[in-house]
């Protein structure tokens, strides 16, 4: 009898393992088309990954507590390199996409506002500064609505928020600037006036 119950030992063991390296297969393969579509949104990430653990352990019912544990680690550090991915894939298309847009406009809108460096009356100035301030805000939500439709992932907002402090804080120091300039120079303006009079 101990040489059947080893015979008998022995096929559970092969099969065990058979099922072990069959749904490590299945959940390995199901796990690179999901790291083929990076970056995603991290719900839909997180619930994909945790059906596909669940269906990888449910694929051997037989297995022993040491075997199953065994396989749950080896998923749940595959699940974690596929978060860590997807936030570094999702952080790398948001900061991209948000600059090229940013930066096209930017260079259209300059170039539409013409740099000159002749004299202008205060409403000129006035008005110059308006038409920026509305290049801004349409650059800005120009930038928005693209940006939202192509980036994904975990980073979409943190990194929306990110690059309008680092993108358009300068652009409106920049106007704030010239109003300071126009500002300085009416009151220049003023004074010299003023001078005249006395």
């Amino acid at each position: 009898m101990p040489l059947l119950r080893d015979a008998w030992s022995a096929a559970k063991a092969a099969q065990l393992e058979a099922s072990v390296n069959a749904a490590t297969s299945v959940f390995k393969s199901k796990l690179a088309e999901i790291m083929s579509r990076l970056p995603m949104d991290g719900v839909r990430l997180e619930t994909s990954l945790s059906r596909m653990k669940d269906d990888a352990l449910a694929s051997i019912p037989d297995a022993t507590h040491g075997v199953a544990e065994k396989m749950s680690t080896m998923i749940d550090e595959s699940i974690e390199h596929a978060t860590v991915e997807n936030k570094a894939r999702s952080e790398e298309q948001c900061r991209t996409v948000f600059d090229r847009l940013w930066n096209e406009l930017e260079t259209r809108d300059t170039a539409a506002a013409g740099e000159s460096g002749s004299k202008r009356s205060d409403d000129e100035d006035g008005k110059r500064i308006k038409e920026a301030v509305q290049r801004i805000w349409s650059r800005l939500q120009t930038v928005r609505t693209t940006y939202f439709q192509q980036c994904r992932g975990p980073s979409l907002v943190p990194i929306f928020v990110d690059r309008i402090e680092t993108c358009v804080k300068p652009s409106i120091a920049g106007v704030f600037n010239e109003t300071d300039v126009a500002r300085e120079t009416l009151l220049g303006r003023i004074a010299q006036e003023e001078h005249k009079r006395d």
